[in-house]
């Protein structure tokens, strides 16, 4: 006798759509940010690239490296933190940065993580900047800090570096955590209109759909209206 299979309610089935969306958001992200704070470290390599080979940024350097190539996770973020005590404005003290960011991340230590982001994001210029603020963006949504994240992502938008899509999507999120419906809608048809490839449209669009039916519930109806 074939076993009965158990299906999802529409409303388990988008939850667990935006779960996956948000882990994958969050993974690429990382690489993002990875890619671009190693950009601004190697422009400030190539900028001073004379004084790169004194002694005092040989030794950051090999220190540096050391910390890439272990393992064990508290000893990393000891020597990162020698690199900072030891060499403090060396272009790999801003690979330590980076790499105590991503220790911090991994050991859910977010306002750790944080510190180390925000500063990453002071040396920043655009367009890498931009990629950061939406770093930032997601470490205040793990620490529930709902209103700061949605500045950090309308920076990212703002900004016009072909963010948009992506900041669109996490304005439309922490508006709906926030129960600002209305703007959630705006963003959510913000991102359709811009039709981004390789996207998953459905599931934006049954997230619309809903969005819209809440606002048109909240919204007062012409009887109303008229009676007021």
């Amino acid at each position: 006798m074939a076993s009965k299979k158990k299906t999802q309610a529409p409303e388990e089935e988008l939850l667990v759509l935006h779960e996956k969306w948000v882990n994958a958001a969050k993974e690429h992200l990382k690489e993002i940010i990875i890619g671009a704070v190693a950009v601004v470290f190697i422009a400030v390599v190539w900028a001073g690239y004379q004084h790169y080979r004194s002694n005092k940024e040989n030794k950051a350097a090999l220190l540096c490296g050391e910390a890439v190539l272990t393992k064990d996770l508290t000893e990393r973020e000891k020597i990162y933190q020698e690199v900072l005590k030891r060499y403090k404005g060396t272009g790999a003290a801003l690979e330590a940065h980076l790499g105590l960011y991503e220790i911090y991340a991994e050991k859910e230590k977010f306002k750790k993580a944080l510190a180390e982001l925000l500063f990453l994001k002071g040396q920043a210029k655009q367009p890498w900047r931009a990629f950061l603020d939406l770093g930032v963006g997601y470490l205040q949504e793990d620490l529930k800090a709902l209103k700061e994240a949605r500045k950090e992502y309308q920076a990212a938008w703002n900004a016009k570096v072909g963010l948009e899509s992506v900041a669109s999507l996490d304005l439309a999120r922490v508006a709906e955590l926030t129960g600002d419906y209305q703007a959630a809608t705006k963003y959510y048809q913000a991102f359709v209109a811009a039709n981004p490839q390789g996207a998953d449209l459905d599931f934006v669009q049954a997230k619309l759909d809903r969005l819209m039916a809440k606002v048109a519930a909240k919204a007062p109806s012409k009887t109303q209206k008229e009676g007021e």
